[in-house]
């Protein structure tokens, strides 16, 4: 059997952005050397002397004991697309219509002055897209050899044939390895980490819904217990084992904005980049990873309870009630700051029985009536004395939408 173009893909998939080539050359490689490698493969099929689906299974095998291969994501590289206004099927196709990224994309990062901005940008930018052009072109090759595996019955059958699995579990690999690994933001920040995380919520939910529908009915309760018990089994399930409550008290906002807070400056850290070396000082950076590693543990747990949730309440007969997932959200639920403004319009505070009281005992007693978090509920108590000209654009919109609730009685 021939194999000089697989040799060179698996070549391309062991060279790194120390090797002295630009992720354009990577590309351009790569789309030169994939047609060969296809044809190679289709030729190699029809001459083996094995069963063709093994032959295919070996090429897998290769590609996947040279690469940890993922499923190609485009938020690993989103910032940069949105950065220079570009779109990734153009620059797969070597068309670049931004000349200050092409300059970057096209050369390698000591190609500019040592220090200088260019040369730190062009570095990170060839660290995002190598992985990204690598498991992209894994995945298209992938796909080729799927659409080619022989499924008639005329093929000698392989000694040890491939054992199927009763149902699919690729997106429920890929989301438990998404909540697993804090250390992603070191690489990116934690806001496209998360879109990362819950980009593939939907997914795993209709695959696990197709499952149950093709798994016979006496096996569906122990495919969900396999599905909880690796979601289980992820290093920041376990609730309550993260918090981020000193973050919500040093930005003085409440945990009902999660992810995206009133607070502008607590935003801009869970969006900055620990690789950013140039743009922030060893302070700097390992701030934002203290902040970012703290809200992806935070957030993994709660999408990993969100979907453990989900997946009991598919069972014949569910255990327990699901506290977080909800299949349609309440959108009529008040948020704590909403709450606390409605109590406040009803005349609670101003009542003598809290007249004198101290915020902190009137947020514990709220907090039981309201069922929320004692802390949230102080900083919305204290919310209430600011001043017109200290509103913040997302408090205003929780008071007009109490002014409207009220207005609607009327």
């Amino acid at each position: 059997m021939e194999r000089e173009y697989l040799d060179w893909f698996k070549e391309l998939l062991d060279k790194q952005t120390y090797d002295n080539i630009p992720s354009y050359s990577l590309l351009y490689d790569f789309n030169a050397c994939l047609p060969k490698l296809k044809a190679e493969i289709l030729k190699n099929k029809i001459v083996t002397n094995v069963n063709s689906n093994d032959y295919l299974n070996l090429v897998k095998a290769e590609i996947l004991g040279c690469w940890d291969y993922k499923a190609p994501n485009i938020n690993h590289i989103k910032k940069w697309l949105d950065k220079y206004n570009l779109k990734i099927d153009e620059i797969l196709k070597l068309k670049i219509a931004n000349k200050e990224f092409e300059l970057l994309f096209q050369n390698e990062y000591k190609y500019f002055d040592r220090n200088s901005k260019e040369r730190e940008l062009s570095s990170m930018i060839h660290m995002d897209f190598f992985d990204y052009i690598k498991n992209y072109f894994i995945q298209f090759l992938f796909d080729f050899i799927d659409e080619n595996y022989n499924s008639q019955n005329n093929e000698i059958k392989a000694k040890q044939p491939l054992v199927v699995k009763p149902f699919k579990d690729e997106y429920l690999k890929v989301f438990c390895e998404e909540i697993s690994n804090e250390r992603q933001v070191k690489e990116t920040c934690f806001a496209l980490v998360y879109d990362s995380i819950i980009h593939y919520v939907p997914y795993l939910e209709t695959e696990i819904k197709e499952n149950i529908l093709i798994i016979d009915t006496n096996k569906k309760d122990d495919y969900l217990e396999y599905a909880i018990d690796l979601i289980s089994k992820t290093p920041f399930a376990k609730k309550d084992s993260c918090n981020i409550n000193k973050w919500l008290e040093k930005f003085n906002v409440t945990l009902d904005e999660f992810p995206k807070f009133s607070n502008p400056e607590l935003n801009e850290w869970l969006s900055k980049y620990y690789n950013g070396r140039m743009l922030y000082d060893h302070k700097e950076r390992e701030f934002i990873l203290d902040i970012q590693i703290d809200f992806y543990c935070y957030a993994s747990m709660i999408e990993a309870n969100k979907m453990i949730d989900f997946l009991q309440t598919k069972k014949s007969n569910p255990s327990i009630k699901a506290e977080n997932y909800k299949e349609e959200e309440n959108k009529n639920q008040l948020t704590v700051n909403q709450a606390i403004i409605l109590l406040d319009k009803l005349g609670v505070f101003t009542d003598k029985a809290l007249d004198n009281i101290s915020n902190v005992k009137k947020a514990k007693l709220i907090s039981q009536l309201l069922g929320r978090n004692e802390k949230n509920v102080k900083t919305a108590i204290e919310k209430l004395e600011l001043k017109s000209s200290e509103i913040k654009p997302n408090y205003q919109k929780d008071l007009d939408k109490i002014q409207q609730l009220l207005g609607n009685l009327e």
